[in-house]
């Protein structure tokens, strides 16, 4: 029997690191966005969180949106910060 957290590594790694490669990401990216899902997920789980009512697929697959989105939306930020001419 697999480990819980290996079980969700083999049946969604690709699917979800994909996703993230397709929306401007990078292999690095994935991983950590992969790891980092993989993460909110176990703790929502330990606190109850998540009762069964969409597939572990979807689940994983929303928070791993939100997570890239969130982290997008962050370069765009440092992006424009470090591109703006300060006043003179």
């Amino acid at each position: 029997l697999e480990p819980p957290v290996s079980y969700l590594y083999t049946e969604h790694f690709e699917n979800l690191t994909n996703f993230i490669r397709k929306n401007k990401g990078s292999q690095h990216d994935a991983e950590d966005i992969f790891q980092e899902t993989i993460m909110v997920f176990v703790d929502l789980v330990q606190r109850e969180k998540f009762r069964g009512e969409s597939s572990i697929k979807t689940f994983l697959y929303a928070i791993a949106r939100n997570l890239w989105l969130n982290e997008l939306k962050k370069r765009d930020r440092m992006f424009i910060r470090d591109t703006e001419s300060p006043e003179t």
